[in-house]
């Protein structure tokens, strides 16, 4: 008599079968279609009626080398960040920018770091002060972060750019000492399909051209089944 088989969501490996003069019996079959039927059901659990279902988000971390930021430039053209290539930290670091103005401007494209199905927990800005905030006249004067995402609009017959800051922003911790300026995306971060593409922004203190501050890199942390820690 035909009978079912119950299979359970398993990927059975190896799937076994008969060599040589083992008997071809019904001991061999229903081992070899439980095998299968159990793969069939495991590959069934993860699709959905639109394919593929990928494993549930898991959070990494991204590294950003300083040089991939871009610094502003004055009206005469000269840069608002200087880079900084040889030499022993922490006044010359190898890739670091050093700021070469008041308030100067250096931006961190974000968006190739990202996916599109991910959310964007956090961004973190590795900075030295090059004064402390009571010597540059307390809180706002010193080294900020903020994140900004981009948006193009609606359409590709009806283009428009906005700018939004997302989150937190962050400000030194009042010393020159090596500090991490962190950017949350509270509560539970925002999906990177929300915009266009995204940046970060860090700003040198009031006294950036004569007390210089330095950006030796970022840390990028998204949740999302597609990336790795790298």
């Amino acid at each position: 008599m035909p009978q079912n088989i119950t299979d359970t969501s398993t990927f059975t490996d190896p799937i076994v079968i008969p060599a040589d003069a083992d008997p071809a019996d019904l001991t061999y079959i229903e081992t070899l279609a439980q095998g299968l039927a159990n793969r069939t059901r495991f590959l069934r659990d993860y699709c959905t009626d639109q394919g593929v279902q990928l494993p549930a988000a898991t959070q990494h971390i991204r590294y950003i080398g300083a040089q991939a930021a871009q610094p502003g430039m004055e009206t005469d053209g000269a840069p608002r960040w200087r880079a900084r290539l040889l030499g022993a930290p922490p006044d010359n670091f190898d890739g670091a920018w050093r700021s070469n103005a008041s308030f100067a401007e250096l931006f961190l494209d974000l968006t190739p770091r990202l996916v599109r199905g991910g959310t964007l927990i956090r961004v973190r800005a590795l900075v030295r002060p090059g004064a402390t905030l009571a010597a540059r006249g307390g809180a706002g004067n010193g080294v900020q972060a903020a994140v900004f995402g981009v948006s193009f609009g609606a359409s590709f017959a009806a283009p428009a750019i906005t700018t939004t800051h997302v989150g937190t922003t962050d400000e030194d911790d009042g010393t020159t000492n090596l500090q991490w300026l962190q950017v949350d995306l509270a509560p539970s971060g925002v999906a990177v399909s929300t915009y266009a593409t995204w940046y970060l922004r860090l700003y040198a203190g009031v006294d950036g051209d004569t007390n210089r501050d330095f950006f030796y890199g970022a840390m990028v942390e998204v949740a999302s089944p597609t990336i790795r820690n790298d």
